[in-house]
């Protein structure tokens, strides 16, 4: 697939560098070349060259990887038809599909299987961080298995069944980081409380508005006599003369 540049349109993605995950130009170009493995062999073709990751990706089975690194680490096959090949990769989205052409006159059924034959547990280590708190840990990498896997491609031929072993595969395993924290915890002083003797009473909160007044009993009515009816004046009558009216 040539240098990985900027100029010929590779971009930054996760790599595996030493064991970890680390961005790099032209990360993920080892999807196309494990894709053209997974082709070459089921189409019988003879891989002369190829290289398992050093730790396991998720987009093809374990076993069924290949990795390149150019002038490095490469993917080499072998046409071991009489006829002529021809490959095509279209690219549609983010999925890549490899097409491998020949005279169907050789073609055979092929399957491909796995073992896993040892599983390597991840070990624990810590790491002093100066800029974590005395006391914390922060897991800085997750810890994965590692396994060693064997892989066989059976070639099935008028009926009979012909089992290739195809070079075991490696993984190693991702040990798990643990941050342990060494920053000095500030300390906070709290001032001693006073004694009792000394200590000021609480005060107490004024009495909301209607609560509290004295209550003061509603005065007494003083119950008044109706004043005496006056009596009518006395009329004065004349007393009759005993003799004549003088006029």
């Amino acid at each position: 697939m040539g240098p990985r540049s900027q100029e010929a349109g590779y971009k930054d993605a996760p790599i595996i560098l030493n064991e970890n995950l680390v961005p790099g130009l032209g990360g993920g170009v080892c999807q196309v070349s494990s894709t053209l493995y997974n082709a070459v062999l089921l189409a019988n073709l003879e891989v002369t060259e190829r290289v398992n990751h050093s730790l396991p990706v998720p987009y093809v089975p374990l076993g069924r990887d290949a990795t390149v690194v150019y002038g490095a680490v490469d993917l080499k096959f072998v046409n071991t038809t009489p006829s002529y090949i021809y490959l095509k990769a279209p690219v549609r989205g983010s999925r890549i599909t490899i097409k491998i052409y020949g005279n169907t006159r050789y073609k055979r059924r092929v399957e491909i299987y796995t073992k896993t034959v040892k599983v390597f547990e991840p070990k624990k280590k810590y790491e002093q961080d100066p800029n974590l708190e005395a006391g914390k840990e922060v897991v800085k990498q997750a810890g994965k298995r590692g396994y060693r896997v064997e892989t066989e491609r059976w070639v099935w031929n008028n009926g009979a069944v012909t089992r290739e072993a195809l070079p075991a595969s490696l993984y190693k395993p991702r040990d798990e980081i643990v941050a342990v924290g060494t920053k000095p915890v500030p300390t906070t002083v709290t001032p001693p409380s006073p004694p009792p003797d000394e200590a000021t009473p609480p005060e107490t909160p004024p009495p909301a508005a209607g609560e509290g007044e004295p209550s003061v009993p509603p005065a007494a009515e003083e119950t008044q006599e109706p004043p005496p009816t006056p009596a009518p004046p006395a009329r004065e009558e004349a007393s009759p003369s005993s003799g004549p009216l003088t006029p």
